[in-house]
C-alpha cells in the first residue's frame, strides 16, 4: 500500500507503506506499519501471499489504525493497493472496497484510492458493483484498475465504465499538467461476453462513453497509463486487450438489460453516499472451549470481614496456596487449592513473595472475585492460552501468516523458556510456570499485532494433559528468575550470538589466504580490482556464461532474505551463513548446487569488495556469471525495521541491535560493476519488482544462449559478436540505450575511483576548488575526450547514467555537481607550477564565460582521469600531432591518444 499525504506546506511522500508481509523474515501484513519501509517481501503488500476471505477483516483494521495513528486526518490521503494473485472471492473483494469507503467517510481530509490491483483473483460483479459506486463518489480520478484474470461477467464491466463515463464530477479523463489521461482499466480474461455489444451500448446515451483499447505498436510509443497516443478525442478509459476474454452463455438481450439497470442504479446514486455496516459487522466474542483434560478451575466470591478473610495462605509458583480456611467468614474454599488470580489480575507465575502479596493486596476486598484450583491439578502441566480470535480457525488463514505465526511464536518461545506450539483456538505453552507466565504476558501483544480484530485480554489460560517434567518449577535465579530480567538476559544473549557470528565473518574476510577460498583474493582496494589500470573499459556489459549467481548487498534489515525468499520460489538455492554456519559451508553449498545446474543466490550482508570476490570467484569455477542487487536502504532506515519486527532469527529487536547495523555500515564499500558483475541498485519497491524481472529474463536469455552457442551446435548466436557472448539488454526495446548508459556510468566511475585520482591533479584541484568543495561541476566532465568525443554524451545522458550509481548528484548555482562519498586519496603526481600547464588544461580555460566550448582537442589521459581505450591506430597510417602538427611514430604517442576513436591525436611531447 502506498499512502501519500499532501500538505500545503510540506510534502511528504510516505513511500510504498506497507503492512510489512513475512515471507518468512520480515513483518506481518496485518500488524505495524513502518513509516519509512521500501522493500516490502514480494513486491508490493499483499501480492501473491495466497491471501483468503478470512484475512481480509485483518487487513483492513491493520490499515485503518495504521491511518489513524500516522497519517494527519486534515490532509489529502492518496492510497495505493495490490491485493493481486491471491485467492480472494468476490465477497472478500467486495468487503476490501466497503472497508475503504467507510475510511473514505471517516477521514476528515480527502481521501482518493489512486491504483487499485485486484488481478488474479476470484472477484466477481458483486467487487466491480461496489467498486464502481467508490468512483462514483470519489471527486478525484483513479488512476489504474486492475481487475483482469477474474471472474467478472457483464454486469462488472458495465458498473466500472459507466460510473467513469457518467462521473458526477467529470473526473475522466484525469487532468495532467501536460495533458488529460484515461484510466487504466484492465478486465481481459474475464467471463464477460459480448463485449463489443456490450461496449456499443456503453457507446450511446446517456453513458456516452469513449475508449481507447490502447494497441500496441510496432513503431513509436503505445498507449500507457500515464499517455494517450489517439490522436482523436481522450477517452475515458484504456481498455487494454479487454476482448479477449472466457466464454460465457450471458446474450446480447441480457445485456441490454444490465445496461440499462447499471444507469438506473448510478442515477440513483446522485443523492446517496453512504455505507452499509453490513460488510463492517463487529465480531462477536469467542467464548474459550471447555476441555475434558483440563485442570478443574472454578471461580469463588471472596469473603471478608472484620476479623479478616479467614485463611492461612503461603506463597506457591501457581499463586497462593491454601493451607488452613477457618470457619468464619464461610469461605466456599478448601486446604490445598490454590489462589490463581484475583479479580483479573494473575497470582500464578513464581512470583517472588513481596511481587506476589503486592498483587493479591491490590484487589483483597469483601467480593473479590477469585480464581481457584486443586494445586496438585496443575502442577507441572502444559499451559493452554485460549486465543480470541473471529472467523475462521489458522488452518483456513492465509498460508504466509499462519507460518510467519508460528515461526515468530517459537522465537517468543525460545527467548521466554518454553516450547510454545499453534493450535486451531489456542497456543501451547510448556516451561517451568515462571516461564509460562513470561511467554503468556507476551502472547497478547504477538497476536494483535498479527489479528488486530483479536479480543484482548484473552480469556483465563488452562493447565491441560499430562503432567511434564519440563513444566515443574524451578528455584529462582537471581539474575533471571523475573519476567524482565530474564527478558533482557536473553536478549543479551541473542545480540552476544550474533555479534560473535558477525565478528566471526570479519575474521574470515581478513584473513586473505584462507584456504577455503575459491581464488585468492584480491587486496580489495578502495577503487576497486585491478581491471582498470592500464586496460580499455568495455563499450558494453556482456554475460559470457550461464548467469547462475546472485549476490546480495545490503545492510541488516534492508529485505535481504526477504527478496532471496522470494526468488527461492522461482528456483534459487538461497545460500545463507546465518543458516550454514560459516563461509567455508556456504562455498562448500554454492558449488555443489552450481556443479548439479542450480542457481545460486547469495544472502549475505557481502558489504566489502573482498566478500563480494569470493563468490565471484565461485562462480568462475563454475563456468557461471554472476549478477549483483544491492539494497540500498539508509541505516537509520533498517534500524527502524529491526525494532519493529518480531523475533528474527539472527537479530533480535533491541536498541543493542542498531550497534551492530553501525558496524556494517562502517565497512561498507559501494559495489560497482566493474567488480564483475551485472548489478542493479534498488532504492524502493518499484527498483526491486523491475531488477526482479530483468534479472529473471536475463537468466532464461542466458541459459538459451548457452545452450545454443554448446561446441556441438553449429549456428552461433545472433545475440552477440564477442565470442558468442550475450550483451545485457541487448534483447530488450531500448537495450541500446541501456548499453550506452551503462558504459558512461562505468567510465565516470572510474574517474571518481582512487586509482584515478592518486595521479589526476586536474580533477583533484576542480573537487577542491570553490564554491563547491568536494564537488565536480559537470563540464569538468563533459569535458574528458572519452565521454565528449567516443561516448559523445550530454548532460542529459551523464545525468541519466548517474542515476543508479552509488556518486552523489545534485544542482546548485545555477549548475549541476556530482561528488562521490569518500574522502580523496592523497595525490601522488604533483601539480606543474602555475604558469607551466599543459596546452590542454589552458585551453579549457580559454574561455571562462563557455568553458564547455572551448575543450581542448586533446587531454592528458592521467591529468583528466581519461582511462580510454587502449586501442593502435589503423594499419598503415602515421599518426600526426595536433599540436605540434607533425607527424610522428606511433611510439611517440600514448596508447590511448592512439584510439581508433580518437581523431586528433597528441604526441607524449606536447602532452608533457
Amino acid at each position: 500500500v502506498k499512502l501519500i499525504e499532501l500538505p500545503t506546506c510540506q510534502q511528504l511522500i510516505v513511500q510504498h507503506e506497507m503492512l510489512q508481509v513475512r515471507l518468512p523474515d520480515v513483518t506481518a501484513f496485518f500488524g505495524c506499519l513502518d513509516l519509512k519501509s521500501r522493500f516490502p517481501s514480494s513486491g508490493s503488500p499483499g501480492k501473491a501471499l495466497g491471501m483468503k476471505d478470512a484475512d481480509v477483516a485483518s487487513w483492513l483494521l491493520a490499515l485503518k489504525g495504521f491511518i489513524a495513528r500516522c497519517v494527519d486526518p486534515r490532509v489529502e490521503l492518496a492510497l495505493e493497493l495490490d491485493a493481486s494473485e491471491n485467492e480472494l472471492t468476490d465477497e472478500a473483494g467486495t468487503r476490501l472496497i466497503s472497508g475503504l469507503q467507510r475510511i473514505r467517510h471517516t477521514r476528515e481530509g480527502p481521501f482518493r484510492l489512486r491504483v487499485l490491483k485486484l488481478h488474479k483473483n476470484k472477484v466477481g460483479d458483486d467487487t466491480c458493483a461496489e467498486l464502481a459506486s467508490l468512483v462514483w463518489h470519489q471527486a478525484k480520478a483513479v488512476e489504474e484498475i486492475h481487475l483482469s484474470h477474474n471472474e467478472v461477467q457483464q454486469r462488472g464491466l458495465t458498473a466500472i465504465l459507466a460510473a467513469l463515463a457518467m462521473h458526477p464530477e467529470k473526473a475522466y479523463p484525469r487532468e495532467t499538467p501536460c495533458e488529460d489521461v484515461p484510466c487504466w482499466v484492465r478486465l481481459e480474461h474475464n467471463r464477460v461476453s459480448h463485449v463489443e455489444y456490450v461496449l456499443a451500448l456503453l457507446q450511446q446515451e446517456p453513458v456516452k462513453l469513449q475508449f481507447c483499447m490502447a494497441p500496441r505498436r510496432e513503431k513509436g510509443p503505445s498507449c500507457t497509463s500515464f499517455r494517450c497516443q489517439a490522436s482523436d478525442n481522450i477517452a475515458h478509459a484504456h481498455l487494454y486487450c479487454v476482448d479477449k476474454q472466457e466464454s460465457e452463455p450471458e446474450t446480447r438481450k441480457h445485456a441490454e438489460a444490465v445496461v440499462q439497470s447499471v444507469i438506473r442504479q448510478l442515477q440513483g446514486e446522485r443523492c446517496k453516499d453512504t455505507v452499509s455496516d453490513s460488510a463492517d459487522a463487529h465480531h462477536e466474542a469467542v467464548e474459550a472451549a471447555e476441555f475434558s483434560d483440563a485442570a478443574p478451575c472454578r471461580f469463588e466470591d471472596l469473603k471478608v470481614d472484620a476479623t479478616g478473610a479467614g485463611l492461612e495462605l503461603t506463597p506457591d509458583p501457581y499463586g497462593f496456596l491454601i493451607e488452613t480456611v477457618f470457619e468464619t467468614p464461610g469461605q466456599k474454599l478448601n486446604a490445598g487449592e490454590v489462589i490463581l488470580e484475583i479479580d483479573g489480575v494473575q497470582l500464578w507465575g513464581d512470583l517472588d513473595e513481596d511481587r506476589l502479596s503486592d498483587a493479591f493486596g491490590s484487589r483483597f476486598a469483601d467480593g473479590a472475585r477469585i480464581r481457584v484450583a486443586p494445586a496438585d491439578a496443575v502442577r507441572g502441566r502444559p499451559l493452554w492460552q485460549p486465543l480470541t480470535i473471529p472467523g475462521p480457525g489458522l488452518s483456513l488463514r492465509c498460508e504466509a501468516v499462519s507460518s510467519s505465526l508460528c515461526e515468530d511464536l517459537k522465537i517468543m518461545g525460545k527467548q521466554c523458556g518454553v516450547k510454545a506450539e499453534l493450535e486451531d483456538g489456542g497456543a501451547w505453552l510448556r516451561g517451568p510456570p515462571q516461564n509460562q507466565r513470561w511467554a503468556a504476558d507476551e502472547l497478547p501483544r504477538l497476536m494483535a499485532f498479527y489479528f488486530p480484530e483479536a479480543s484482548i485480554p484473552f480469556p483465563s489460560c488452562q493447565w491441560r494433559g499430562d503432567a511434564e517434567d519440563s513444566c515443574i518449577a524451578t528455584p529462582p535465579m537471581e539474575e533471571t528468575a523475573t519476567g524482565a530480567k530474564g527478558s533482557e538476559s536473553a536478549g543479551f544473549s541473542e545480540l552476544t550470538s550474533w555479534e560473535e557470528a558477525l565478528r566471526g565473518q570479519w575474521r574470515e574476510d581478513d584473513d586473505l589466504f584462507d584456504e577455503d577460498l575459491p581464488v585468492e583474493p584480491l587486496e580489495a582496494p578502495d577503487d576497486g580490482p585491478d581491471v582498470f589500470e592500464g586496460e580499455a573499459l568495455p563499450p558494453d556489459v556482456v554475460v559470457t556464461q550461464p548467469l547462475r549467481v546472485l549476490v546480495l548487498v545490503g545492510l541488516p534489515g534492508s529485505g535481504k532474505s526477504t527478496l532471496a525468499s522470494r526468488l527461492q520460489k522461482f528456483g534459487w538455492v538461497v545460500i545463507n551463513q546465518d543458516t550454514l554456519g560459516d563461509r567455508k559451508k556456504c562455498v562448500a553449498a554454492a558449488n555443489e548446487a552450481l556443479s548439479s545446474g542450480k542457481r545460486i543466490v547469495v544472502d549475505r550482508c557481502n558489504v566489502t569488495r573482498l566478500q563480494r570476490r569470493v563468490w565471484l570467484g565461485v562462480a568462475d569455477e563454475n563456468k557461471a556469471s554472476t549478477a549483483c542487487i544491492w539494497l540500498d536502504v539508509p541505516e537509520e532506515e533498517c534500524g527502524d525495521r529491526v525494532l519493529h519486527r518480531f523475533g528474527h532469527s539472527t537479530l533480535p529487536a533491541d536498541n543493542s541491535s542498531l550497534e551492530v547495523i553501525s558496524a556494517f555500515q562502517e565497512r561498507f564499500e559501494s559495489p560497482m560493476e566493474a567488480e564483475g558483475f551485472v548489478m542493479w541498485l534498488v532504492r524502493d519497491d518499484g527498483d526491486l519488482d523491475e531488477a526482479v524481472a530483468q534479472l529473471q529474463e536475463l537468466v532464461e536469455r542466458s541459459e538459451a544462449l548457452a545452450e545454443e552457442t554448446q561446441p556441438a551446435a553449429k549456428a552461433k548466436s545472433p545475440y552477440s559478436r564477442h565470442s558468442e557472448a550475450f550483451p545485457y539488454k541487448a534483447f530488450q526495446r531500448r537495450g541500446a540505450r541501456a548499453l550506452y548508459l551503462r558504459a558512461l556510468r562505468r567510465q565516470i566511475e572510474y574517474y571518481f575511483s582512487d586509482k584515478n585520482l592518486k595521479q589526476d591533479w586536474f580533477f583533484q584541484e576542480k573537487i577542491q576548488e570553490p564554491p563547491e568543495p568536494g564537488w565536480l561541476e559537470l563540464r569538468w566532465i563533459l569535458s574528458c575526450p572519452r565521454i565528449r568525443d567516443v561516448l559523445c554524451a550530454s548532460a542529459e545522458d551523464v545525468l541519466e547514467a548517474l542515476g543508479p550509481s552509488p556518486l552523489k548528484q545534485k544542482a546548485a548555482r545555477g549548475f549541476q555537481w556530482v561528488r562521490r562519498t569518500k574522502p580523496l586519496p592523497k595525490l601522488k603526481e604533483k601539480r606543474p607550477a602555475k604558469g607551466h600547464e599543459p596546452e590542454w588544461y589552458v585551453m579549457l580555460h580559454a574561455d571562462t564565460a563557455n568553458p564547455e566550448d572551448s575543450g581542448a582537442e586533446s587531454e592528458n589521459e592521467e591529468a583528466s582521469g581519461d582511462g580510454d581505450n587502449l586501442e593502435k591506430g589503423k594499419d598503415g597510417e602515421v599518426p600526426k600531432c595536433v599540436v605540434c602538427r607533425r607527424q610522428r611514430p606511433k611510439s611517440c604517442f600514448s596508447k590511448a591518444q592512439l584510439t581508433k576513436h580518437r581523431r586528433n591525436p597528441t604526441c607524449k611531447d606536447c602532452v608533457a
